[in-house]
């Protein structure tokens, strides 16, 4: 005899959350030195339609192997436009310390180090997240700006080096974020 098994969701209200990244991946890009006004800008595509949300937005990965890491202004622009900083120029004295895109750094709303204090723990040279262990920031401006804008479309994270003397070159970025699939009443035969 067959027995039916019947597993009913609440269809209005149940999710099921998936983990999704979008990865930029055409690098190495490089970085020109001492031009703020000419960026490096690269981006993504996020599929999908949901809404951004401080609990489906989780964090911006960054790969750059870059000498002074007080050097760089880094920015992030949605698909509607908003643009927040997620590095500004300037930081700590600990700021000339290196970027290695073997250590590459996150920035998310709750991490427990501000990026102004990028190389706080490091010397010149050393390299952040070997000599100096602190890889995940809050940045300038909050990841949450981007609440309540839709999630899919092209995503622009622009890189520029506000020094001379100091280079470097993009390796990757990416976006982390939740996608949430609905549930589906499913029906099993199970003999």
């Amino acid at each position: 005899m067959k027995k039916l098994l019947i597993l009913a969701l609440s269809l209005s209200a149940s999710t099921l959350t998936l983990a999704q990244t979008v990865t930029y991946l055409g690098a190495p890009d490089t970085i020109d030195d001492n031009n703020l006004a000419t960026p490096l800008c690269t981006t993504v595509t996020m599929p999908g339609s949901a809404t951004v949300s401080s609990a489906n937005f989780v964090q911006v990965d960054f790969a750059a192997t870059h000498s002074w890491v007080g050097d760089l202004h880094i920015t992030l622009e949605s698909p509607t436009g908003t643009v927040i900083m997620l590095r500004d120029r300037g930081g700590v004295t600990g700021d000339s310390s290196n970027l290695d895109a073997a250590n590459p750094i996150s920035f998310f709303d709750t991490a427990a180090n501000a990026i102004a204090d990028i190389g706080a723990n490091c010397t010149n040279t050393e390299i952040i997240g070997v000599d100096c262990p602190e890889v995940e920031f809050v940045p300038t401006e909050p990841l949450s700006t981007f609440n309540t804008e839709a999630a899919a479309g092209t995503w622009t994270l622009c890189v520029a080096d506000g020094a001379g003397g100091d280079t470097g070159d993009l390796t990757s970025w990416s976006m982390v974020g939740d996608g949430s699939l609905p549930v589906e009443l499913q029906t099993f035969s199970i003999d």
